[in-house]
């Protein structure tokens, strides 16, 4: 029986430079083609976000374009219901009252019940024609012009008589 032999294990063999250098090229590579797509990934959040922001905005304006085309529309709609109900007032007022009084229309039915056109008469006694007018002895000859103004005149009563408490 001999002896035993040994089998040896060849060496490994020593890694070429060549092959460790592309090794090294190919997970550059990698990194740089993660990076590349962990860039890209982020532009386009971003170009995401942008447009978000951009939708909100244009949104934001139309809902305020909006809001002011419905608030000018209901001023609108208030203003023709005030309108509706002052009328309604008005009328439910002359119906009750039988409306207002114009005074010159008034005056011209009282000339036209008497036959006088309205240009015919006078506004101011001045210019009433001499002929119309009362003559000056027809007043009392006690009446004067002075005298009839003080007669129009308020004067306060005197009260230096008056005593209280009794005496």
């Amino acid at each position: 029986m001999g002896g035993s032999k040994k089998k040896s294990t060849p060496a490994p063999p020593k890694p070429d430079p060549m092959i460790e250098l592309m090794k090294q090229m190919q997970d550059q590579q990698r990194e740089q083609a993660k990076s590349a797509a962990e860039a890209q990934r982020q532009a386009l959040i971003q170009q995401q976000n942008v447009a978000g922001e951009q939708s909100q905005q244009m949104g934001e304006q139309a809902a305020q374009r909006q809001l002011s085309q419905f608030g000018a529309m209901q001023a609108i709609r208030d203003a023709n219901a005030l309108a509706a109900a002052k009328q309604a007032q008005t009328f439910a007022g002359q119906q009750a009252t039988g409306g207002g009084l114009d005074i010159g229309r008034a005056r011209e039915e009282s000339l036209a019940n008497l036959g006088v056109a309205r240009t015919a008469m006078p506004a101011i006694a001045a210019g009433i024609p001499a002929a119309i007018r009362m003559p000056a002895t027809a007043l009392p000859s006690t009446t004067t012009n002075q005298a009839a103004r003080q007669a129009n005149l308020f004067t306060l009563p005197s009260y230096s008589d008056i005593q209280f408490g009794g005496a």
